[in-house]
């Protein structure tokens, strides 16, 4: 693994983690639209979970959003790492429809049309 990133990161660089979020996001518009038809797509940007054997322990409720950058990320699997709790994080986002942009604007959407997401770090077996 690339030294920049912690023990039990599944990818060695940054712009492998950005492609892998960026195509799971596509692929998600797609099912949408393919779903939903015309319309305005707004993405809910991206955020960290983590989790337990697959049940949630941290991120959703206190929106711990990404902002793209490696310090970002490798603070988020630092925080996993060094927690009793997480055994995977991953990064997920969502989309939401509306009609228009001027209904998505006044607040008549529908959220969480699509959603994606991508394991970024696991906890090594012992």
């Amino acid at each position: 693994m690339n030294k920049t990133f912690p023990n039990g990161s599944l990818y060695n660089s940054l712009a492998d983690v950005k492609a892998a979020c960026s195509g799971a996001h596509q692929d998600a518009l797609t099912w949408a639209k393919r779903e939903i038809g015309r319309g305005t797509y707004i993405s809910r940007g991206r955020s960290f979970v983590s989790l337990r054997d697959g049940d949630l322990v941290g991120g959703e409720a206190e929106c711990w959003s990404w902002d793209g950058t490696l310090k970002g990320l490798v603070a988020a699997i630092d925080e996993a790492r060094f927690s009793d709790r997480a055994d995977t994080l991953v990064i997920q986002g969502g989309i939401n429809y509306a009609d228009t942009p001027r209904d998505y604007a006044d607040g008549a959407y529908d959220p969480w049309v699509g959603e994606w997401a991508v394991t970024v770090w696991r906890r090594p077996e012992a």
